[in-house]
């Protein structure tokens, strides 16, 4: 089995209720990765995050197969399994198992005994030559014995179980999984701790395989690898590596095995050690690899986010599986080029940016050689044609004149603006960069009354030439912490603080000004229009009827409505009203970062990390009425970011047990808060962060039933 279990998945109930019946949403989600996958000799069949992909091994030729028309209710299929009589079964991230029928998915199965208030995720499946179905799962093993279910867990297996990654099904039908204890194993209807007092120790991604001779292997989490000879165990270094990387085994004509893994390429066992193994199959998909597989002829494939490799005899072939060039499903933002080109910048393990052309063409713009991925912090694209290009990022700026990239390391740059006489601003991160005619000068607190003892966030430029820059210092209370500034074509400052205008809090990316001359920036807290008068701030003032955070990226049509990517998601704001631009897909989904952009056609693109690209068509918005109502739970954290604590603040409407739980960006739990059973009534919750690394985490609460997520940055 084939999946990545780092990055758990977060479901919270929706508090804001709404649909627009004039909506057509398309979904441009990437494949992403092959989380497991099934050779039958002429085919693959491929579980991915986007639906099953079937490949011609001869061809090269490929299908994806969808949900649409099924009972399922997610693309996330994260395995795919065949029964002794062909029929091919898949499962769903959410515990769904279904029979592919060679069009369309039926037959859908859940197993009895899952606790859906932890969230239940399915890993793996196999079949018996009996026709008996096996699920791994991260509430134990399920075991189908005709209509009835029987669930294998803690009971069974004894302490220090806890979820079941992997299942491996030998020729005399013993069942082997692999879990956080090690290996067990399943024969004579009963368990055996196989890997019982060995050194072996599986925290997540436990993979288990069973070579032709017989021989059982399990990937360490940390730096060895068991092999398991029907008597004993010989353990291995794996080569120095982090077991976390390993994706899975396989094995040659000769009987040589291989482990592949994520990022360092492929690895053979020697004799005793575990060595790097150089193999020229293919550097279209980049380093991370989700599968490397030799089958029965020889020939060995290697799967690279939508890329797909085999190498038969020598002679290299490629595809890519993907009608986009979207290869991963984190949208850091969207950008426009001159002649109506959308830019995506995204995760990229071939370290590229997907454009789309206006006639629909797909492509890939190549990052310059110091580039190798963008973030949710730092990076631009201002694309004016495709001999002109800037490009900026943590280290500086990079110009694309039709040639050659030319480096400028002039430090942090960030969002870069253009006016209408073709001067270009680059966001640093306490000055502003100002490129006329080739030539980079800038804006610093010694030439000019820049507020440089902040860090600039936001920058954008108005229909009049004015440049606009917004700053914060990441605290909400110090005096003058909040500031946005003016610069007119001129060169006149005027400089609007916190301190005169509640409305500015953590102004951040980048200005947008509408058809009626308002400017807008988002922010970390609501969103800040200014009318040329008053500074408002339309979400903190609607707080009470709202379950939004933050703002990420602001749009307007013609008739003067709002669109906003937000932390709840896609809405608009129109004469004082707000509307969700709602999907079922992204229901109870959580957003660390989103943006949009319109397209010349008047189509809105959202995209996100995590949730992937999607476009909007829509007739006439102002014909709905499906408003936001709010359950009354209102949750806040702030500062955000923060550095050492922050505080949560909640509501609980009737008496209830109350938890808290903050997880990591790979989905682990770092901490656990028992808060009991509070009354009803609003309580305030200190958090610790002194012990916490700089990244970005997910505070998770639980209200008795109701589960809130918030994102929470820590700088």
């Amino acid at each position: 089995m084939r999946i990545s279990k780092h990055f758990f998945c977060f479901f919270f109930m929706c508090v804001l209720i709404g649909s627009s019946n004039a909506q057509e949403w398309t979904s441009y989600k990437s494949i992403e990765k092959v989380n497991d996958y099934l050779d039958t000799g002429a085919e693959f069949y491929m579980a991915t995050d986007a639906g099953l992909v079937i490949v011609d091994k001869n061809t090269l030729e490929y299908s994806i197969h969808g949900i649409e028309g099924s009972d399922l209710s997610t693309d996330h299929f994260s395995t795919v399994a065949r029964s002794s009589s062909g029929e091919i079964f898949i499962g769903t991230y959410d515990v769904v198992v279904a029979r592919f029928d060679g069009s369309d998915f039926k037959d859908t199965i859940v197993p009895d005994g899952l606790n859906y208030e932890m969230n239940p995720q399915l890993y793996d499946i196999k079949i018996t030559e009996t026709g008996e179905l096996w699920l791994a799962t991260s509430q134990g093993v399920f075991r189908q014995l005709g209509t009835e279910w029987i669930k294998y867990d803690k009971v069974h297996f004894g302490f220090g179980f806890d979820i079941a990654w992997d299942i491996e099904i030998d020729e005399e039908g013993a069942v082997y999984i692999s879990s956080l204890s090690g290996v067990h194993k399943f024969e004579n209807d009963s368990w055996t701790h196989l890997s019982a007092g060995t050194s072996l120790f599986r925290y997540s991604d436990g993979d288990v395989f069973i070579s032709n001779a017989g021989d059982v292997f399990f990937a360490d989490e940390f730096d060895s690898i068991g092999r398991f000879d029907g008597e004993s165990w010989t353990v291995y270094p794996n080569g120095g590596l982090d077991g976390g990387e390993i994706n899975g085994f396989t094995e040659d004509l000769e009987g040589n095995i291989y482990f592949d893994t994520w990022h360092d390429g492929v690895f053979k066992l020697t004799g005793d050690t575990w060595s790097p193994y150089e193999e020229e199959i293919s550097s279209v998909g980049g380093s991370a690899a989700s599968f490397y597989h030799i089958d029965e002829q020889g020939t060995r494939w290697c799967s690279q986010n939508i890329y797909l490799s085999s190498n038969k005899d020598g002679n290299i072939e490629s595809t890519k599986l993907s009608p986009t060039t979207i290869e991963h499903d984190f949208i850091y933002d969207i950008k426009k080029g001159s002649n109506g080109e959308l830019l995506f910048l995204m995760k990229s393990s071939t370290h590229s940016i997907s454009i789309l052309s206006p006639d629909g063409e797909w492509s890939l713009l190549k990052l310059p050689e110091n580039i190798y991925y963008w973030n949710y912090y730092g990076g631009d694209i201002l694309y004016l044609n495709e001999n002109d290009i800037w490009i900026s990022h943590a280290d500086g700026l990079y110009h694309y004149n039709g040639a050659d990239w030319i480096s400028h390391a002039i430090g942090f740059c960030e969002t870069i603006v253009q006016d209408s006489q073709g001067r270009i601003y680059v966001q640093g991160e306490k000055k502003v960069f100002i490129i006329e005619n080739d030539i980079i000068s800038e804006y610093n607190a010694e030439n000019s009354p820049l507020v440089s003892v902040h860090h600039l966030e936001a920058i954008g430029v108005d229909a009049e030439d004015n440049l606009w820059l917004g700053f914060d210092n990441f605290s909400i209370s110090i005096h003058g912490s909040h500031v946005i500034q003016k610069v007119s074509s001129e060169g006149e400052w005027t400089t609007y603080s916190r301190d005169d205008h509640d409305a500015i809090v953590f102004p951040r990316g980048e200005f947008h000004f509408d058809t009626y001359g308002n400017m807008w920036v988002p922010s970390s807290h609501g969103v800040i229009k200014f009318d040329g008068q008053v500074f408002s701030n339309p979400i903190l003032e609607n707080s009470a009827v709202l379950d939004i955070e933050e703002s990420y990226s602001i749009e307007s049509d013609t008739e003067g409505r709002i669109y906003m990517a937000t932390d709840g998601g896609l809405m608009t704001y129109h004469e004082g009203e707000w509307q969700e631009l709602y999907y079922d897909d992204l229901s109870g989904q959580y957003i660390l970062v989103a943006s949009i952009k319109f397209d010349d056609s008047g189509r809105l693109w959202w995209g996100s990390v995590p949730n992937g690209l999607y476009s909007i068509d829509f007739d006439d918005l102002t014909d709905t009425n499906d408003f936001f109502q709010s359950t009354g739970t209102k949750v806040s954290l702030y500062p955000n970011p923060a550095h050492n604590w922050a505080i949560i603040n909640f509501s609980v409407l009737e008496s209830a047990e109350v938890s808290l739980a903050i997880y990591n960006k790979l989905g682990q739990n770092v901490s656990i808060l028992d808060l009991g059973r509070l009354q009803e009534g609003n309580y305030e919750q200190g958090l610790n962060l002194d012990d916490f690394p700089a990244g970005v985490y997910v505070v998770h609460l639980t209200i008795g039933k109701e589960q809130v997520v918030k994102n929470l940055i820590i700088d």
